[in-house]
């Protein structure tokens, strides 16, 4: 029998962290999944549509509908992938791609005859127009968010500003004042997801054996730290943050997770409150980080 997909569209700031690349392979790559769309977000979005292209289109996922998100800057910013991306342009994607990312995302919710999911690994000014345009989007999706920060953030003995939240505070706060189903995954679990030892040299070996994925992620991996003058790639990755999102979309298995009524400041901390909170499931924990880890390999190579 047929396995049901998950109906997903994918909204991220790939092209700033190298998170998004890694997780955008783990997305492509799961077979859970039936991506609808995948949009793109905040600074040089156009740029950063030309980036997810070509890795779709490399990864032999040229198929999936692409949208140029809001562009929150005017000139070409910083863009640490782009002697990866090099002269690649709309015109080589076999797929469509949206200028209007907007009424792209609005179009693939309400064409759908089930609830989507929203894999948000970026600031969510997108998902917030998209409501203001259509709001009846609001009915049909569920938020699935690298967002929040709530007993514990980069260090372990508070709670931070998280940055997707903190980039678009209003917007943000738009959302979590209005009737979108959202789950967190915050940086509880994310602030410190790097892969080392013998997983990451599997990933590494697998690029050398020319796997296309592992060969899309680290020759991008490559670029990003030439453009940030890094040099210990050869033995660990950066934080994987947005890669706990993808899981999490897939099983919470491997965290532990409350409902909490959380509530946003003009700072973007996020702050339990049972008076102004919003009913939202939060992955606070790890119950096993060294398994998701090996899922997280396994799902790379493909052997997942």
């Amino acid at each position: 029998m047929d396995m049901k997909k998950i109906p997903v569209i994918l909204d991220t700031d790939i092209g700033s962290d190298i998170d998004d690349t890694w997780a955008l392979a783990m997305l492509l790559r799961s077979p859970e999944f039936d991506v609808r769309y995948i949009i793109t977000s905040e600074d040089n979005t156009v740029h950063k549509a030309k980036l997810t292209a070509k890795m779709c289109d490399e990864m032999g996922h040229g198929d999936i509908p692409i949208g140029v998100g809001f562009r929150t800057i005017k000139d070409e910013g910083i863009n640490p992938q782009a002697a990866w991306v090099g002269d690649y342009d709309f015109s080589d994607y076999p797929g469509r791609i949206d200028e209007d990312g907007i009424a792209g995302f609005v179009e693939t919710v309400m064409a759908s005859d089930e609830k989507i999911t929203v894999l948000a690994i970026g600031p969510l000014q997108n998902i917030a127009m998209a409501i203001v345009r259509e709001p009846k989007v609001a009915d049909r999706i569920r938020i699935i968010g690298a967002h929040g920060s709530i007993y514990k953030g980069h260090s372990d003995d508070h709670p931070d500003s998280e940055y997707n939240l903190r980039a678009r505070t209003a917007e943000a706060q738009n959302i979590l004042r209005s009737r979108v189903e959202f789950i967190f995954v915050p940086l509880d679990v994310t602030a410190h997801l790097v892969l080392d030892g013998e997983n990451y040299q599997r990933v590494l070996r697998a690029r050398e054996a020319g796997d296309v994925y592992a060969k899309c992620v680290l020759d991008n991996f490559d670029a990003w730290m030439v453009a940030n003058n890094c040099t210990y790639y050869k033995t660990q990755s950066t934080c994987l943050y947005d890669t706990a999102v993808i899981y999490r979309a897939l099983s919470d298995e491997l965290f532990e997770c409350e409902d909490l009524p959380l509530w946003m400041d003009d700072g973007a901390y996020t702050k339990i409150d049972p008076e102004r909170g919003k009913m939202i499931n939060c992955a606070v924990r790890w119950r096993d980080v060294g398994a998701f880890y090996d899922f997280l390999t396994a799902r790379l190579l493909g052997e997942a």
